[in-house]
């Protein structure tokens, strides 16, 4: 009777594929041979031959390490060290209890030990044993005539611990790990080569689509595409294939927090641990799981990002209405981030199982999508199962999660037979010889397949140890690329890029080289031995420009440059077949538009009078098209912010609460005398101001400091205040506060260059005794451009840059009789000098020797006719706005400064 064999192979896959092959062509002598891999074969054996402890699985490794690692202080314990931990052990297994004698190891080195011990009584005490060291007690069992072993033949190099090699001399099996150096070879017998030279990345797509279809054509079945990025390579080709009638499939693993039941988690996660949860509450809304439309999570997005009050509570809340799977996200985040209890333990199985029947339920979401989301959600279960298996904490299954990859093994179907199979390079390690009839290795340059070998301090620590250390990194890259290129029946297609997607240039793999020197020998061998000694020297001639490849190897290679942009991008992937054409648009033009029927009108004997604000006024004045996107358009961003406006805003109601309740105190006029008394009012004021933000609503320029840092911001504010009340107590002395945020309506008929004037102003001093009046408008900061900017020998007035004030002090002549006008200034707030505080268009006989005004801000003219000449100038603007001009014409930089129109061609710098 014939012996029973066991064929090793590196995965599981391949030792599947193997015995199918065997079955298909009816091999007799397949007959008593099984297949498995090393871990296959241990957990048989010991299923058979064990003590009764089960082999452990990986999530409860990593939890039990993680268990050891907390009871002691020299290593962190987070994931990422239970992690690489959790994979030593695994390798070497109780081998770690038995060596070490004598060898000079340091403290931390002697910690992972002791860390090694921990573990094994932990894992005793859950009666679970590594496969590395049941390996080892079935090796010793045999040695004694215990257990009956099979024999075993290495059908592929076995990177075997301490344990599992002893396990394999017992069972005859003593050189499993390869031996000789192992060789990447040439050209399989009849399979044709194509290079597919890719200038860079993005060129690279469109070159395998090619070389797939042209495949078809000559009659290849099945495909294998494999890369490193495999996913993006199915987005971008699979449809273009499912519209030829080939069917599609994906086996690829991504992280878990990359996954949509990874980032709603996440998400829910960040809410309790965010100042401003509105992003992370977004980041809910839109996604696919949370059951909600776009509509809805648009409504979300701008509720949260309007009210910077809103906390994780509240952003919490308007989700649980919104969305039907929040509250399980929300209850399974919480779970696996506290304790987790057993008496909780069939609620949270239940939510486990909702979420995974959300996934099969949620709209929108491709075959694909639906294989990796069911995948993630099955991870969470499993890191549960595990938990509780070993009754620890969920919270250490939670932050496990982080760490984990989801494989995704979709299919979709074809309508005629053909099947192209997208995989990540690891499925190399699965192929067998000759099983696909075209595979397209996707990228060859040495990021694909590095040949530096990555040791860790583990790694040293094995060695000193004596502990059998993982292959070569090269051998590893060589068994990956010949089984490879080994796996093409009829089709083997290189892409070599020659630049990254970052632009730099790209290096090919030492094995694209080795493998082109392979050929190279080969087909100098066949030449001579043909007695062509021409074409055996013409396989030395090497081409620089493609990597120094042979030129022989580059006959018939097919090149695309990222020039070729329609070729290289888009679901068709060919040239541009046709046009349209389209007007050409104007930037400040409207074809289709009446402005001024959009705009709001007064009636004014039958004709329709624009209404602006001053500001508006300014701004239209300044830039047409700078106007028309902030005012009409309304380009700003829905954040409630703590920014200029905000604080420009309590500023305002600051000082004109300070200034009406001096008045009523009878305070006719601020000085340094009277500080005694003003001051403790002023802070009195301040407090009252800031204590009624929190009340205020959403979006009414309130002002809420909510960090440290925002905080010390409001306490400037109050200094920058107080500062200016000091200089405002020695400016213009003869004046006194009469109105403060005085009210210009529509209503009220007041017309400027063409337009009713709808506004507030800020504040109205008046010299009683001398028949005068001021405007004052509130600025943080008056800079030159808000200076009338006339010279002593101008002969007529040029339009200053910032005309607020001058529309507001034009306006209040007919309404403040017996007053002469003295000026329309700016006072900056947050001034840190006399000099910087006022700035704006001042009566040279009234302000001209007032050392707040400077002299670039005095009208060496009548103040009266100064105010006409200017309004007549805007007048001549305010036309083109019933025109409907909205063309860019900025006059100043300062209007482009916060402009929405960042690409304009007429912005200035």
């Amino acid at each position: 009777m014939r012996e029973s064999v066991t064929e090793l192979y590196a995965t599981i896959e391949k030792a599947h594929g193997a015995a199918k092959r065997a079955a298909a062509v009816g091999e007799a002598a397949s007959l008593g041979t099984a297949r498995a891999t090393p871990t296959t074969l241990v957990a048989e054996l010991w299923e058979l031959w064990g003590d009764g402890r089960a082999l452990v699985g990986r999530a409860q490794r990593e939890l039990l390490v993680g268990t050891a690692l907390r009871r002691q202080e020299a290593l962190v314990a987070s994931a990422g060290t239970s992690e690489l931990l959790a994979r030593f052990f695994a390798r070497y297994g109780s081998a770690l209890a038995r060596c070490g004698e004598g060898a000079s190891l340091t403290e931390r080195e002697c910690a992972v030990l002791r860390v090694g011990a921990d573990y094994r009584a932990v894992l005793g005490e859950a009666a679970l044993v590594e496969a590395d060291e049941a390996a080892f007690l079935l090796a010793e069992a045999a040695r004694t005539g215990e257990v009956r072993l099979p024999s075993v033949v290495a059908a592929d190099p076995v990177d075997a611990g301490p344990g599992m090699a002893a396990l394999l001399r017992q069972c005859g099996c003593a050189d499993a790990a390869g031996g000789e150096p192992f060789a990447v070879g040439g050209l399989p017998a009849e399979t044709e080569l194509s290079v597919l030279l890719a200038a860079g990345s993005a060129a690279a797509p469109a070159l395998v689509l090619d070389e797939l279809r042209r495949a078809r054509g000559e009659g290849a079945a099945t495909a294998l595409v494999c890369g490193p990025d495999a996913r993006s390579l199915y987005d971008l080709l699979a449809p273009s294939l499912v519209a030829d009638g080939a069917g599609c499939d994906l086996r690829c693993a991504v992280p878990w927090g990359e996954t949509l039941v990874g980032r709603a988690w996440t998400a829910v996660g960040r809410l309790g641990s965010s100042a401003r949860p509105a992003a992370a509450a977004t980041d809910f809304a839109y996604n696919a799981l949370s059951g909600m439309d776009g509509a809805g999570a648009r409504r979300l997005n701008g509720a949260l990002r309007g009210d910077r009050l809103a906390d994780g509570a509240a952003a919490a809340a308007l989700l649980r209405a919104a969305s039907p799977t929040f509250a399980v996200f929300e209850r399974l985040q919480r779970a696996f981030s506290a304790s987790g209890d057993a008496a909780g333990r069939t609620a949270i199985a239940a939510d486990l199982q909702v979420l995974a029947q959300a996934v099969r339920e949620a709209r929108g979401l491709a075959p694909v999508e639906r294989s990796r989301e069911l995948a993630s959600a099955a991870a969470v279960a499993e890191l549960a199962e595990a938990a509780w298996s070993l009754g620890v904490p969920l919270a250490d299954a939670g932050a496990l999660l982080a760490s984990r990859q989801v494989s995704v093994n979709a299919r979709a179907a074809g309508r005629d037979g053909v099947r192209v199979e997208f995989a990540e390079l690891d499925r190399l390690a699965s192929l067998l010889p000759k099983s696909y009839d075209a595979v397209i290795l996707a990228d060859t340059t040495d990021a694909a397949f590095p040949a530096a070998q990555t040791r860790t301090a583990l790694d040293g620590l094995a060695r000193k140890l004596g502990l059998p250390t993982p292959a070569d990194a090269l051998e590893r890259q060589r068994r990956r690329f010949r089984a490879g290129k080994d796996a093409a029946c009829h089709h083997l297609a290189l892409v070599v890029t020659q630049r990254t997607a970052e632009g730099e240039e790209a290096y090919p793999a030492f094995l694209l080289k080795e493998f082109a020197e392979a050929v190279a020998d080969d087909a100098r061998a066949a030449a001579r031995a043909a007695g062509n000694v021409d074409e055996a020297a013409a396989w030395d001639e090497c081409d620089e420009d493609a990597f120094g490849l042979p030129v022989l190897l580059l006959r018939g290679a097919r090149r695309l440059g990222e020039d070729d942009l329609p070729v290289s991008v888009g679901a068709a992937f060919a040239p541009v077949a046709g046009r349209v054409s389209l007007r050409a648009v104007r930037r400040g033009r409207l074809d289709r538009l009446d402005l001024a029927r959009f705009l709001r009108t007064a009636d004014e004997e039958g004709r329709a009078v624009i209404v602006l604000s001053p500001s508006a006024l300014e701004l239209y004045v300044g830039c047409p098209y700078a106007w028309f996107l902030e005012r009409r358009v309304g380009a700003d961003a829905p954040d409630e912010e703590f920014g200029p406006l905000e604080k420009g805003s309590f500023a305002h109601s600051v000082l004109a609460r300070f200034y009406d309740e001096a008045a009523r105190r009878g305070i006719a006029r601020l000085d340094d005398a009277c500080a005694a008394t003003w001051e403790p009012l002023f802070e009195a004021t301040f407090d009252g101001v800031a204590a009624e933000q929190d009340t205020l609503e959403p979006g009414s320029g309130r002002l809420v400091a909510l960090t440290e840092a925002e905080g010390l911001e409001l306490a400037r504010l109050r200094s920058q205040l107080r500062e200016s009340l000091h200089r405002q107590a020695r400016f213009a002395p003869s004046f006194a506060v009469r109105a403060h945020e005085h009210v210009i309506a529509a209503e009220d008929g007041v017309d400027y260059a063409g337009v009713r004037v709808n506004g507030r102003v800020d504040r109205i001093d008046v010299d009683e005794a001398a028949g005068r009046f001021a405007v004052i408008d509130y600025k943080g900061s008056a800079g030159a451009e808000y200076a009338a900017a006339m010279g002593d020998d101008a002969e007529a007035p040029p339009l200053p840059k910032r005309i607020q004030g001058l529309v507001y002090a034009q306006a209040l002549r007919p309404t403040l009789a017996g007053l002469h006008c003295a000026g329309a200034l700016y006072l900056a707030y947050r001034a840190r000098t006399d000099k910087d505080m006022v700035a704006g268009a001042a009566d040279a006989a009234v302000f001209g020797e007032e050392p707040f005004v400077g002299r670039s801000s005095v009208v060496p003219m009548n103040f009266d006719a100064y105010l006409d000449a200017v309004e007549a100038l805007v007048t001549e603007r305010v036309r083109r706005l019933y025109a409907g001009d909205i063309a860019p014409d900025p006059r100043f930089s300062g209007i482009c400064s916060y402009c929405p129109a960042v690409g304009c061609e007429r912005r200035l710098a």
